[in-house]
């Protein structure tokens, strides 16, 4: 079964939610029944709060699969990539990767979280395995359209 697409917004939220702490049945049933204090609980702004539960009462078989069963997003802009990696991967910029207009470098990405992050950034990124280190490895993930030829690993 090919995963559930959501857009960028609903997929960031959930993310730094599931970063918080609020993850799996308890994050479904919270978009569920529009549980504000759980959400306020992680920090999130009330603007983004509204925003998924908006979404999930629209789209909540969705919702929940994306976050029962994992999901890809549908488009992905390289500061909503640098967020999902913030949020996924608790990576700090500067530190365990640097930014630019087409891609991040050097981005540090343990063995047993890559393909949980490659099966959700869509397909228009491309990730190049520079070196392994410990446990992971260390990529470039460029846009496609970037031209530089880079092979995907994925």
């Amino acid at each position: 079964m090919s995963k559930v697409k959501l857009p960028m917004p609903a997929g960031l939220i959930l993310e730094r939610a599931a970063a918080k702490g609020l993850a799996g049945a308890v994050l479904a049933d919270a978009v569920r029944y529009k549980n504000r204090p759980a959400f306020q609980e992680t920090g999130i702004s009330e603007e983004s709060i509204d925003f998924i539960f908006e979404y999930g009462s629209e789209n909540m078989e969705i919702c929940e699969n994306a976050i029962l069963q994992g999901y890809e997003f549908k488009f992905l802009s390289i500061r909503g990539l640098q967020n999902f990696l913030i949020a996924r991967l608790g990576l700090e910029e500067g530190k365990d990767f640097t930014i630019s207009e087409t891609h991040l470098d050097r981005v540090v990405i343990p063995a047993e979280k890559y393909q949980g992050v490659r099966e959700t950034i869509p397909g228009n990124w491309v990730f190049a395995e520079l070196e392994q280190s410990g446990d992971g490895g260390i990529y470039r993930i460029e846009h496609a359209s970037a031209g530089s030829g880079l092979i995907s690993k994925g």
